[in-house]
């Protein structure tokens, strides 16, 4: 047989006749599927190539979207057979991938022609359970069963704890297919509007933005064009998204101070996050809650600047969550507390407020060159110093608590057994000025670091926060390094020390995007308690005063690195 024929018969087994390129690169993800069948690699590839098929059949999709949604349905229940939630927390970054593929599963979903507010609730609410599956409680179950939506009377529920809140919603969802993220940022609206009679409705709308500052509703029609400049900062020459480099030059950029890095990537993000919203909807509230994508919860929106340098700090209080599902746990524990479940008339509640004399517990001045910091040594870590300005910082705090209930743990009295033993029940604000260590590669033994003695190590954990109960807790100020930060496994929600205290039950958390500086943080925070007090039960408001005020009084400090790294999660 000559080397020809040997060719041919090759090549025809290889290609075989009337099959195009990618009918047969179909046939070999198939073969992947049904040699690992639990594996999403195999149906991710399958359906990747089936797109391509689906463009070449120019139109003709009948057989083969039905065969994508057989493969799809196929794939969610095998891949999760027998897989618990437990499973997933323990190695998210294993998980990333079938995350990606219970997302597409819930694309895939027939949507129904008349879009109900019910339908597009439980669409967010299901997305909101499958970015923070690494925060669920009921770690034992299934993730098949896990994966349901909530229900109809669940659902109704939370409609009536958004109406409580009286914010508009803004929610950000990205996509990231394992190599990169996609050029799309699926934005979902949830926004109080008056009606004719003084009452308020809420309204779901929805869009996706791409990374040109182009957006457009549901169906794909364009509302909003963006611009060459923003489609060069995101794109390379050769049209790569340079998406996550960005945010990462950005990130860099405010917490080292780099201020000339720091203008143009504020206007960017502004352009592709914020602008083409705002145009429509030039009515939003003055009060904005924003959930966002993992990717971009390290990017302060208080900062995001329009194209005439206006800070969107100034026109909005500004606070996060990092679920739509715990912001209606948030408004349902303060409805509970502040007007008893709607027991009380609006007399009665205002009543109860005036007389309110919250009680602040601090810890801060620890003396770190008596803790032992072997553990801190062998992670690699440098030692600890001594935070100099911690004292004034604990001193500007008695004096704005003067004639409330304070009690102010300093030195050797500030020990980690001291925080666990405390009666959280008596306790409404908490704050720590203390070094805190983000861990990316092992996020439950994030700490702020205390005074150590011989029961405890000083080392509050992620782990033992969530051993906490906080839920009587209004306000948590963790005034210390990377409280907000954590590793990205794309496609589920970091962790961090903010979420952990979240997990415990505080109602608001005010957390740091970066290190922070010692001197201007005490500063800071002085100036937030003197916010808060004027309105105790407005975290948010205080946080946006504070910040204005900060700069005003000083300037020298006018530098995002010093203010914008203060965010506070809650209501």
């Amino acid at each position: 047989m000559n080397r020809f024929l040997l060719f041919f018969i090759f090549f025809s087994l290889l290609f075989p006749q009337g099959l195009s390129r990618a009918e047969i690169l179909l046939n070999r993800a198939d073969q992947l599927i049904e040699q690992k069948p639990n594996n999403p690699s195999g149906y991710l590839n399958y359906l990747s190539v089936l797109n391509v098929v689906l463009d070449e059949k120019d139109g003709d999709w009948d057989d083969y979207s039905k065969i994508y949604d057989e493969k799809i349905n196929q794939g969610f229940y095998n891949i999760f057979e027998g897989v618990t939630v437990e499973r997933v927390q323990q190695n998210p970054e294993y998980y990333s991938p079938h995350i990606r593929f219970a997302k597409l599963f819930e694309y895939s979903k027939e949507v129904p022609e008349e879009q109900s507010f019910e339908y597009l609730l439980d669409k967010i609410l299901t997305f909101d359970r499958i970015n923070n599956i690494l925060m669920a409680d009921n770690n034992n179950q299934l993730y098949i069963d896990y994966h349901q939506n909530l229900g109809i009377d669940k659902i109704n529920d939370i409609f009536e704890y958004l109406m409580v809140g009286y914010k508009d919603v803004i929610i950000y969802q990205l996509e990231h297919d394992g190599g990169e993220y996609l050029d799309r940022i699926d934005i979902y609206i949830l926004k109080m509007n008056e009606e004719d009679n003084d009452f308020y409705r809420v309204d779901i709308y929805e869009y996706f933005a791409d990374m040109s500052g182009n957006l457009y509703d549901n169906t794909g029609a364009l509302l909003h064009e963006g611009n060459e400049e923003i489609e060069s900062f995101f794109y390379d020459d050769d049209y790569n998204l340079l998406f996550e480099e960005r945010i990462k030059l950005f990130e860099d950029a405010l917490s080292d101070n780099i201020e000339p890095a720091m203008y143009k990537p504020a206007r960017m993000f502004y352009d592709v996050l914020i602008d083409g919203i705002k145009n429509l909807h030039e009515d939003f509230s003055e009060d904005l809650l924003i959930i966002p994508d993992p990717s971009i919860s390290n990017i302060p929106f208080e900062f995001l600047t329009d194209n005439e340098d206006n800070l969107l700090m100034y026109h909005h209080n500004i606070t996060y969550s990092n679920s739509l599902y715990q912001y209606y746990e948030d408004m349902k524990r303060y409805d509970s507390k502040w007007t008893e479940n709607n027991s009380l008339t609006d007399e009665q509640a205002d009543k109860k407020l005036a007389n309110w004399n919250p009680n602040i517990v601090v810890f801060g001045e620890v003396r770190y060159n008596a803790v032992d910091q072997s553990p801190l040594l062998e992670m690699g870590f440098t030692k600890l110093r001594n935070l100099r300005w911690s004292n004034k910082e604990l001193d500007s705090i008695q004096n704005q608590f003067q004639d409330k209930k304070r009690t102010i743990y300093r030195e050797k009295l500030a020990t980690e057994t001291m925080v666990k033993n405390l009666d959280f029940d008596t306790v409404d604000f908490l704050h720590f000025s203390t070094h805190g260590i983000s861990l990316y590669d092992n996020h439950k033994k994030s700490s702020l670091i205390l005074q150590n003695d011989n029961i405890n190590d000083g080392f509050l954990t992620y782990e033992e926060v969530l051993k906490l109960d906080l839920s009587n807790l209004e306000f948590v100020f963790l005034s210390a390094c990377d409280t907000n930060k954590g590793e990205n496994f794309r496609n589920i929600n970091l962790l961090s020390l903010q979420k952990a205290f979240k997990d415990a039950g505080a109602r608001n958390v005010l957390s740091t995007l970066w290190e922070i500086d010692d001197k201007a943080t005490s500063v800071f925070s002085g100036i937030y308690y003197e916010m808060l007090m004027i309105d105790p039960l407005y975290p948010d408001l205080a946080l946006t005063e504070a910040k204005i005020k900060f700069i005003e009084r000083y300037p020298e400090y006018d530098s995002p690195h010093y203010w914008a790294a203060f965010v506070n999660y809650g209501y």
